[in-house]
Parts: C-alpha cells; sequence; structure tokens
C-alpha cells in the first residue's frame, strides 16, 4: 500500500510506499508455459516463479535445472562414453544445429545458475527477471506450436 506524507522540499504531497509484496499464493507466472512443455521443465521453472521476489538465488538455480532438463529433451548427451557427467557448459556447446540460436541466451542462465550457487546474495530480482524473458522465449519457440503452425502455413 501507499501512505501520504507532506514533501517539505516541494511543498507538496507525496505518496511512500509502506510494504512491498514478497510471494503470492498461488503464485504469480511471470509467463505463460506452454501446454506442450514437458512437466520436468515445466516444474523447476513453476518453483521459481513461486521463490523469485523473496529468493532470487534459489530461483536462478531452478531456472538453471529447468535448462539442464531442456538440453536432455533435446536429445543432447548427459554422460560421455565413460559415464562421467558432462557439464551444462560443455552441453550447451553438443546443441543439434536446429537448436544452435538457443546456445547463447541458455549460457546466460547457466552462469546465471552458477552465481545463485555461489554467490547467492549478489543474484538480484531483476537478474530473474531477465532470466524469465529468456526463457519464455526459448520455451515458446519449442513447445508453443507457432513455428509449426506458420511453416505448414507457409507452404500452403
Amino acid at each position: 500500500g501507499w501512505e501520504q506524507g507532506w514533501d517539505e522540499e516541494r511543498n507538496d504531497i507525496e505518496y511512500y510506499q509502506w510494504h512491498r509484496p514478497f510471494t503470492f499464493y498461488p503464485s504469480l507466472h511471470p509467463f505463460e508455459i506452454p501446454e506442450k512443455c514437458p512437466e520436468e521443465i515445466t516444474e523447476p521453472l513453476e518453483a521459481s516463479f513461486s521463490i523469485f521476489l523473496i529468493q532470487p538465488g534459489a530461483a536462478a538455480n531452478l531456472i538453471r535445472v529447468s535448462v539442464e532438463r531442456m538440453l536432455t529433451a533435446m536429445d543432447v548427451a548427459e554422460r560421455n562414453d565413460n559415464g562421467k557427467r558432462i557439464t551444462l557448459h560443455h552441453r550447451l556447446g553438443m546443441l543439434p544445429e536446429l537448436y544452435g540460436s538457443f546456445s547463447r541466451p541458455l549460457m546466460a542462465i547457466k552462469f546465471l545458475g552458477n552465481a545463485g550457487s555461489h554467490t547467492y546474495d549478489e543474484v538480484k530480482v531483476k537478474d530473474i527477471e531477465d532470466a524469465f524473458e529468456i526463457m519464455e522465449y526459448v520455451v515458446n519457440d519449442l513447445f508453443s506450436g507457432r513455428k509449426e503452425s506458420v511453416e505448414v502455413l507457409t507452404k500452403r
């Protein structure tokens, strides 16, 4: 809410914010996740929606988890020939050409997720809002079905 006060310098009424909401139940969704988006990608994203205002570092980690799962859905290997886990950084470099345009935006998410793990309090709400914009672009491009619809119309 807002409270009214008097500003002596300006000789005018000024309004001051006296509370700021940090959480909502059910959580607010900064963007709509397409219905075709697999649950294993949707779950960590929705969890990040519920905490990003109060724990942006933890939200960064959850968004990073969704990127890991997204790569798995794109058939990017999780383990090498020796059975060792492949790092997210390396996996992003292994994206098939079809998904190559997502490499840089998803790399930004990777770095943000790392910051959430290692410098927790340096991740700000604005960083998460930017990450949500990136994820909105990627999940909509991959799972909205709009791209296929445009291709079908183009072929007509």
